[in-house]
C-alpha cells in the first residue's frame, strides 16, 4: 500500500500542516536558544576569572626589613590596618630592603604600594622586584619601579616564587639640604591571576558578596599577619589567644619559678638554679600550626628558654640551667615525648651564648645549635618576636628584634606528631637558670591551627 497523500489542487491540508510546523518550531527554538546562550555565558565567566587579577591571601606572611624606625614594625605593612605603616630607620639609600615571606610559593602578577598623604615623601623612589626561592639568593629580577604617592603598581609577566624583595636603588632627598627622607609602605599587596590561584578567586568573590564595614582597628593587633581567636584564652583542642597579654585562670597552668604577673608569664625571677614553666591546661592538635609570641629576658646572664610541646602533662619540667626547664640537668632527666625551640644564652657545650636550635624528647639543648647574628642579640633587653609554623614534616621558625628589626630564620625536617606521642599536645614555655640568673617574660603569644 502507498504512503504517498494525493493533493489535488486547492487542497487546504498543506497550508494547516505550514502552520502547525511553525508553531512547534517557535515554541522549540527559544529553549535552544537560551540554552546556548546560558552555557556560553558560563563559559566565558570561567573563562574571565582565569584572567581576573585576585589579591594573594596575607594570612601567613612575614615581613622583615634592613632596617626599621623604632615601633614602626615591618609587618604592620601587611595587617591590613589602614592607620598603620613601616617606615626605614634611615634615609633612603641603595641597598635597603623591605622583604615578604609568603609562606610558600605563590604565583603573582602585580605589586601595590600604598602611602598615605602624610608620608608623600617616603615614597621608595627606584627599586628593582626581587624573587627567592629560599629567602637567601635573591638573584631573580621581576621588575624595576619607581614610586608614585598615594599608590604605586607595578605589573609585570606571572611569576612564582616565596620570598619578595623590594631593594632601593637610589638615594631621596639631598641631606646638605636638610632632605633625607625614609621610605615607608602603609599597605602592600601582592596579586595573582585567577588561574594561579583557584581558591584565590572564590575568597575574593566571597568577599564581594559579604563585604562589610570594617570594624575600628584594635590597638593591639597581632604580628605576622596572624589573627588570633576573638575570645581570649584557649579554644580547647585548637587555640591560644593572649593577644593583650595574660591574665589568671585562662587555661594556663604554671609551673615551679613560673607566673602570671602584670600581665605578662614569668617564667623566672632572676635567682640561680631555677625552673619555670607554663603549659595549656588541655591538649591542642598540633598536626599543622602557626605560633607567634613576643618575649624580653631582663638581667640576662643565663640560660635562656624554649617553646615547647610535649604529651606528658600541664605540670611537665626538666631540669635548670642548661637544661632550659626543659632538657637533663644532674639527676634531672628532661621531658620525654616532645619538641622544643630553644633561645640560649650561655654556652654550655660550644654552641655559644646567643643561639637557638632545635631538640626532641627531652635532649640537652645545647649542640647542634643555630649560633644567632649578632644584631640579633638575646643579652640586648629588648622585645622579641618569634614566629613558628608547623605543615607536614617542615617546621618554619624566624626570630625578629622589634626594636632594630635585625632578622634570623631556620627551617627543620621533624615529625612533631611522632617525637610527641601523637597529634594532640601541651603546649608553653620552659626556662632555667643555673649559676647565674635571668627573669624571662613571655609578652604575648597566640597560636591557632
Amino acid at each position: 500500500m502507498s504512503n504517498f497523500v494525493v493533493i489535488s489542487p486547492g487542497d487546504p491540508r498543506p497550508r494547516q500542516w505550514a502552520k502547525t510546523l511553525k508553531r512547534r518550531q517557535d515554541s522549540a527554538h527559544p529553549a535552544r536558544r537560551w540554552g546556548t546562550a546560558a552555557a556560553l555565558l558560563i563559559l566565558a565567566c570561567i573563562s574571565a576569572l582565569a584572567f581576573v587579577i585576585v589579591p594573594c591571601p596575607r594570612d601567613r606572611w612575614i615581613a622583615s626589613a634592613s632596617d626599621t624606625a623604632p615601633g614602626l614594625s615591618p609587618q604592620s605593612a601587611i595587617d591590613d590596618n589602614p592607620s598603620s605603616f613601616w617606615q626605614a630607620n634611615e634615609m633612603q639609600r641603595p641597598g635597603q630592603w623591605f622583604e615578604v615571606d609568603l609562606g610558600a610559593r605563590q604565583g603573582f602578577v602585580r605589586v601595590t604600594l600604598a602611602l598615605d598623604a602624610d608620608h608623600r615623601h617616603g615614597v621608595p623612589r627606584k627599586f628593582l622586584l626581587l624573587g627567592s626561592d629560599d629567602g637567601v639568593n635573591y638573584n631573580n629580577i621581576i621588575a624595576g619601579g619607581q614610586g608614585q604617592s598615594p599608590l604605586t603598581t607595578v605589573d609585570f609577566a606571572p611569576v612564582s616564587f616565596r620570598y619578595f624583595r623590594i631593594a632601593l636603588q637610589s638615594e631621596a632627598g639631598d641631606p646638605s639640604q636638610g632632605q633625607a627622607y625614609a621610605w615607608s609602605i602603609g599597605d602592600l599587596q601582592i596579586y595573582q591571576r585567577g588561574w594561579q590561584n583557584p581558591l584565590a578567586v572564590v575568597s575574593w568573590l566571597r568577599s564581594l558578596i559579604t563585604r562589610k564595614e570594617k570594624p575600628a582597628p584594635q590597638s593591639s593587633s597581632p604580628p605576622n599577619g596572624f589573627v588570633p581567636p576573638s575570645t581570649p584564652g584557649i579554644a580547647p583542642g585548637r587555640s591560644v589567644n593572649f593577644a593583650s597579654g595574660f591574665t589568671p585562670n585562662r587555661g594556663l597552668i604554671c609551673s615551679g619559678a613560673a607566673a602570671i604577673t602584670a600581665g605578662h608569664v614569668r617564667l623566672a625571677d632572676g635567682r640561680q638554679w631555677e625552673v619555670g614553666s607554663v603549659f595549656t591546661s588541655g591538649r591542642i592538635n598540633i598536626r599543622s600550626f602557626h605560633t607567634v609570641f613576643r618575649f624580653r629576658i631582663d638581667q640576662p646572664a643565663a640560660d635562656g628558654i624554649t617553646f615547647t610541646l610535649q604529651g606528658v602533662g600541664q605540670r611537665a619540667q626538666g631540669g635548670g640551667g642548661g637544661g632550659l626547664g626543659f632538657g637533663p640537668q644532674g639527676a634531672t632527666k628532661g621531658i620525654p615525648k616532645s619538641a622544643a625551640v630553644k633561645y640560649d644564652l650561655w654556652s654550655n657545650a660550644g654552641e655559644g651564648p646567643n643561639s637557638t636550635g632545635l631538640y626532641l624528647n627531652g635532649a640537652a639543648p645545647d649542640v647542634p645549635a643555630v649560633e644567632l647574628p649578632s644584631k640579633l642579640d638575646l643579652h640586648s633587653d629588648h622585645v622579641f618576636e618569634a614566629s613558628i609554623s608547623y605543615s607536614g614534616m617542615t617546621l618554619n621558625t624566624s626570630l625578629r628584634d622589634l626594636n632594630t628589626g635585625a632578622m634570623a630564620r631556620h627551617t627543620y625536617q621533624v615529625n612533631i606528631p611522632a617525637a610527641v606521642g601523637g597529634p594532640d599536645a601541651y603546649v608553653g614555655f620552659t626556662a632555667g637558670t643555673g649559676g647565674r640568673g635571668c627573669v624571662p617574660m613571655i609578652l604575648s603569644w597566640w597560636l591557632d591551627r
